[in-house]
């Protein structure tokens, strides 16, 4: 956190108990799971069409296999569908919003076959189950659905194709569904030089081709891919450690042209890398990961204003995983920011699935907690305080990011010392989003900020040793 001091108060805005450098930020556990409320969520939320965010648990609900759950606005959680094996079970993907505005998954396993299946969950909350994979056609999809521009649907599954048998063997396929459910085979990886294992979304490119990742195959440690619609398959880059390792995440859109994505390993020291990738097969790693920055970056990334973010499998300040941004601007190198270490017994521990960036805030789920089954939180994005002005010893500063029902309180500093922080004037309840705050203070210059403790604010931890 930045601060800046000259002759009128700076908004800064710091949480107590976490202005000290490299400590979380505050964070809100939402939901322990415990098996009743689901359990395992791998996922990262999607925005329904009715402003809700939906997600799913891997285990748990009500038959124990799963469900689709819902959180409001004000953080209320439900399941709004149940997995019960012959519709699947252990749905391990992002959801996806389609262009008819119903949300469509794929179950790892479950289904007719019990080898994986496709979903569609309604806006009215309906589950209908789409397809179930066969071995031949597919197995365990891992990575979720994307809807390309044509309308049709297309994603991958982790094994079956060539050499399966009773849903074992085989490397892996590459499908389509068309909109009215009816499924296609369109590659089966050999698990030569062309792949195996994807586990990652694909992505259509600006090109109007498939990309995508295998976690296995290649020169041996998984490698990039392009699918042609027309069609043909290129394998466009191959993994061999020193370049990164096992992607386990698909690719996404970013700046000026170019793929992001993450090697879950390799790299200069094995803990992974997050790089950009040209259509070409060109890869530049832009981060290496170290262990206290993070490790393992098993999960998808977003790009939200022109910054990335994901999360690690492990590593962090506590070795429980992390959530991670980067920045990239015009400037060629990239910042990386350690935004949360998760601390397994209090907030849960090993996010698989990604982060949710909705308002300015930060979700986060992981599959393991103690006690209990995974967590999800909200990492808290402090208020943002815009027109400050101090004249005539009279400041003013203005603010539209509160939360209704939040207790916030004024504070100025001259020093930004430890210990240096006043309270001005008595705590305020916030009835809107917006606010000004003015009032009357001795000194020609200092620094500003709000102070505040959201419900169910996870402590602090003791600073690693």
């Amino acid at each position: 956190m930045c601060f800046g001091k000259i002759s009128f108060f700076i908004a800064t805005v710091a949480i107590s108990g976490f202005c000290a450098r490299g400590q979380n930020p505050p964070a809100a556990l939402i939901v322990n799971f415990n098996q009743t409320n689901g359990g395992g969520p791998y996922t990262a939320m999607t925005l329904g069409a009715d402003g809700n965010l939906y997600g799913a648990v891997s285990s748990g609900g009500p038959s124990s296999a799963g469900a689709i759950f819902e959180l409001t606005s004000n953080n209320s959680y439900s399941l709004v569908a149940d997995f019960a094996g012959t519709n699947g079970s252990f749905p391990c993907a992002k959801l996806l919003r389609a262009t008819n505005d119903n949300l469509y998954g794929v179950t790892y396993v479950g289904g007719t076959n019990g080898e994986g299946s496709i979903f569609e969950f309604t806006t009215n909350h309906q589950l209908i189950s789409l397809c179930s994979f066969a071995g031949t056609n597919g197995a365990y999809p891992w990575g979720g659905l994307i809807q390309a521009s044509n309308g049709n649907f297309y994603g991958t599954t982790s094994s079956g194709g060539i050499g399966s048998s009773n849903g074992f063997g085989g490397s892996g396929t590459i499908f389509m569904m068309t909109p009215q459910g009816v499924v296609s085979n369109l590659y089966k990886f050999t698990g030569g030089p062309d792949g195996a294992t994807p586990y990652g979304t694909l992505l259509q490119g600006t090109n109007g081709n498939l990309y995508g990742t295998t976690y296995y195959g290649g020169s041996g440690s998984g490698g990039i891919f392009e699918w042609k619609l027309d069609p043909v398959f290129v394998s466009l880059l191959n993994f061999d450690g020193d370049n990164g390792a096992n992607p386990a995440s698909g690719l996404i859109l970013g700046r000026q042209g170019f793929m992001y994505g993450t090697a879950a390993t390799g790299g200069l020291h094995e803990d992974g890398e997050f790089y950009k990738l040209d259509y070409f097969g060109n890869l530049t790693p832009l981060h290496v990961f170290s262990g206290p920055d993070g490790a393992v970056p098993y999960g998808p990334i977003i790009c939200c204003d022109c910054c990335y973010y994901g999360t690690t499998y492990s590593g962090g300040l506590y070795d429980s995983g992390s959530i991670y941004r980067i920045e990239i601007n015009t400037n060629p190198i990239a910042r990386f920011n350690l935004l949360y270490s998760f601390q397994d017994k209090i907030d849960g521990g090993y996010p698989e699935g990604g982060v949710t960036v909705f308002h300015r805030n930060i979700f986060a789920t992981t599959i393991e907690s103690s006690p209990g089954y995974g967590s999800l939180i909200e990492l808290i994005e402090p208020p943002r305080l815009t027109h400050v002005s101090l004249l005539g010893g009279i400041f003013s500063a203005s603010t539209s990011e509160l939360q209704p029902g939040w207790t916030y309180q004024p504070q100025y500093s001259w020093t930004l010392a430890p210990g240096s922080w006043s309270d001005w004037g008595p705590p305020i309840t916030a009835s809107s989003r917006k606010q000004t705050f003015s009032g009357s203070v001795s000194g020609p210059e200092g620094f500003l900020r709000l102070n505040f403790t959201p419900p169910g604010l996870i402590p602090p931890p003791p600073p690693p040793p």
